[in-house]
């Protein structure tokens, strides 16, 4: 999950320069930064798991919460079935 966290950062804010780098969010959007600090903890117990993840950022006003994450969740299911 602390790849994840890294990835976010370099998908938002380009090439990442050391890991001390990840302590400032830059250019991630404030509805992702709680759940990327979560990502790239110190603590690895505490860094939540995929699933969990997931549903906090799918929660109401969270970075996931939109149509097209949706729409493609949806999409998913009817082609596994």
């Amino acid at each position: 999950m602390w790849r994840l966290g890294c990835l976010i950062w370099e998908v938002f804010n380009g090439p990442l320069p050391r890991a001390a780098a990840l302590r400032n969010p830059g250019k991630i959007p404030k509805s992702l930064v709680p759940h990327y600090c979560e990502l790239v903890g110190a603590n690895p117990k505490v860094r939540p798991n995929p699933a969990r993840f997931l549903q906090n950022c799918r929660a109401p006003g969270g970075f996931m919460n939109n149509r097209f994450v949706e729409t493609n969740l949806f999409l998913e299911e009817i082609q596994s079935r």
